[in-house]
């Protein structure tokens, strides 16, 4: 019975650990491509103030 609540707990840990992985990766790949999508903008921006 221990070794099953142990294993449901780890399980628990584990499916946490992940789910905050995913959210990191997320937030860290939506800063990327806002950062991008403005470093993009700006260039276009130049490029048409001089072409």
């Amino acid at each position: 019975m221990i070794d099953k609540q142990q294993s449901i707990s780890w399980h628990r840990d584990r499916s946490a650990t992940i789910s905050e992985i995913i959210g990191t990766l997320a937030y860290h790949a939506r800063i990327l491509y806002n950062v991008g999508l403005y470093d993009f903008c700006q260039h276009h921006a130049t490029h048409r103030e001089n072409p």
